[in-house]
């Protein structure tokens, strides 16, 4: 997008030594990138799509899709038991598990940490 109008708006400027009315073209080009700097929306993108361009964020959201179809995350941990969500309940809520002085943690609670932090690290 930035390729595309920046390139126009120069072509408009310099080609404006040709003829005034080539200033209609940069003042285009420079409403295009005003819109998309503000709405995230390029008035052009239709046109774009139509000869199959597609932006990096649609191409991201295929590829995790085609992922998702491959099974890649079928063998993430998930968390079923009711001990097992509340000990990852208290990992996110406090930024980590809280050990106070009376209460020592559990074995699950441990297990359930180590598998999220495992996920977490790939």
């Amino acid at each position: 997008m930035g390729v595309v109008m920046s390139s126009a708006v120069l072509l408009g400027v310099v080609l404006t030594v040709v003829s005034p009315w080539w200033q209609v073209l940069t003042a285009a080009a420079a409403a295009c990138m005003l819109s998309h700097a503000l709405f995230g929306w390029w008035p052009l993108l239709p046109v774009f799509r139509s000869f199959g361009l597609r932006t990096p964020s649609e191409i991201n959201h295929e590829r995790y899709a085609l992922k998702v179809l491959r099974g890649d995350f079928q063998t993430l941990p998930t968390f079923t038991t009711p001990d097992e969500r509340a000990a990852l309940a208290r990992l996110e809520g406090e930024g980590g598990i809280c050990f106070e002085e009376d209460v020592l943690p559990d074995a699950a609670d441990q297990h359930v940490v180590q598998q999220a932090l495992e996920v977490a690290k790939k």
